[in-house]
């Protein structure tokens, strides 16, 4: 061990600059690396304490057919929520690049000015520091949502920061090259639309906990739950108001058909030609398609998706036409069922196929893409994916009266193969799968991925 102790001695002397040199070196690594593991508590506190200076939301809740105050009165009622704020943002071009127009809000998300004033009037922003300069102008060329900014060109009167905003990459734009380049930010009354794009929450006593610790995410843990538990409820409400609201508006354009023909025979007349235009281009349509399927097949196409969502029906005839070129002869299309009896409708025609078929509908595939779907569900043997169908069985008739009114009232009602009827029921699929969206609020066709992934 001494023999060892002065060799090594021996050569520590005869290289000393070498030693020192590699002494210092690490000693240099030990306290760069000491002071890094030191500094990161208050590293991570300072962005806290921005957090807090600034009220950061805790979420931030979209959705792709917008957001309504009965949205925001829901979410003020949640128990564990502290703040709720509406607010509206929109993508637009700006020299080509996309950029991202925010409201400026005081309450929530607040901004950091860096140089120049506060907005003071409707034609001026504050803009990202390090994108924009003092007194540049704003030229919105091309919105992402269309209607909603009546004013376009604005006027940078200050320099912001953004706590919305930590990382250089600003994310995904719905437009241009899909990339966020920078941000705006401008008064909320400019923005005028009937639905809001966006809401901040807040959770209670969030400010009390470090963002970067445990018991944050316990924090919000629990007003995500209560979310997550209103969500369905709220999508369901939404989804009732667009259908009648919709409805509501085919019912106005039906009484302003009926008014109109009362007026004017020979205006009917003319509609009446051309819905018959209308069915000769279906037909037409019907004959393309036949021959786009068989062209598929000849360079060897092996399964299929068909999509019916947002399918509102049409014609009957050209529901079941379609149905006849993937099922066999002699099997059901259909029931009609009025109060006397239940008559079966079978495919007459010769052509069928036997490829993997996937039916992808939703809650706005009704009536005729209902048919279509049930009868290449029961007598084919197609899976069904999406969300359930919108369930209208009713088979209606129409008679004019000889004062020149209308009347329009049901006979029957449709059934599937399988015996069951769709009226104010719908198809269930086998695969129930919501759409999605991305944290950017980008639209995810989860049910096309699901259909492509069954058949894979």
């Amino acid at each position: 061990m001494k023999l060892l102790f002065r060799l090594s001695l021996r050569k520590i002397k005869k290289s000393l600059g070498r030693f020192l040199s590699i002494l210092l070196i690490v000693a240099l690594g030990v306290g760069f690396f000491a002071g890094l593991r030191e500094s990161a508590p208050d590293i991570l506190t300072t962005l806290d304490n921005y957090y807090d200076n600034t009220n950061l939301m805790d979420f931030k809740i979209t959705s792709t057919t917008g957001l309504t105050t009965d949205d925001i009165e829901s979410l003020k009622e949640l128990e564990h929520v502290d703040l709720v704020v509406p607010s509206y943002s929109l993508d637009a071009l700006v020299s080509g690049e996309a950029i991202r127009v925010h409201a400026l809000l005081d309450s929530i998300n607040q901004v950091t000015l860096k140089e120049g004033r506060e907005i003071l009037s409707n034609d001026e922003c504050l803009a990202d520091e390090g994108y924009f300069d003092l007194g540049d102008t704003i030229h919105l060329e091309k919105l992402s949502i269309d209607g909603v900014l009546e004013i376009i060109d604005y006027k940078v009167v200050g320099l912001v920061d953004s706590s919305l905003y930590l990382s250089s990459e600003k994310g995904i734009a719905t437009i241009g090259n899909g990339k966020l380049e920078s941000f705006i930010f401008i008064p909320y009354e400019n923005f005028n639309s009937e639905v809001i794009t966006e809401v901040y929450l807040t959770s209670k006593n969030s400010k009390e906990e470090n963002s970067y610790e445990t018991s944050y995410e316990d924090n919000i843990q629990i007003l995500e739950d209560e979310i997550l538990e209103l969500k369905p409820i709220q999508e369901t409400k939404r989804y009732e108001q667009i259908k009648t609201e919709a409805m509501e508006q085919i019912y106005d354009a039906r009484e302003e058909i009926r008014k109109n023909q009362e007026e004017n025979e020979a205006t009917f007349a003319d509609a009446l030609k051309e819905l018959n235009d209308a069915q000769a281009q279906i037909d037409a349509g019907y004959r393309e398609i036949e021959q786009a399927l068989n062209e598929l097949e000849n360079n060897g196409i092996t399964s299929l998706i068909i999509d019916l969502r947002g399918n509102t029906g049409g014609y009957l005839k050209g529901a079941t036409d379609i149905a006849s070129l993937f099922i066999e002869k002699g099997k059901t299309l259909y029931y009609l069922e009025n109060k006397e009896k239940r008559e079966e409708y079978k495919d007459e025609t010769s052509e069928f196929r036997s490829m993997p078929l996937i039916i992808l509908i939703d809650g706005a595939s009704a009536s005729a893409s209902e048919v279509l779907a049930g009868a290449l569900k029961d007598s084919y043997g197609a899976t069904l994916v999406g969300t359930l169908s919108y369930g209208k069985g009713k088979v209606q008739q129409t008679n004019k009266l000889e004062d020149g009114s209308m009347v329009k009232y049901t006979i029957a009602k449709w059934l599937r193969p399988n015996g069951e009827c769709v009226d104010e029921i719908g198809i269930q699929p086998d695969y129930e799968i919501q759409l999605e969206q991305s944290e950017e609020g980008y639209f995810v066709d989860t049910q096309l991925e699901k259909a492509i992934e069954l058949l894979s």
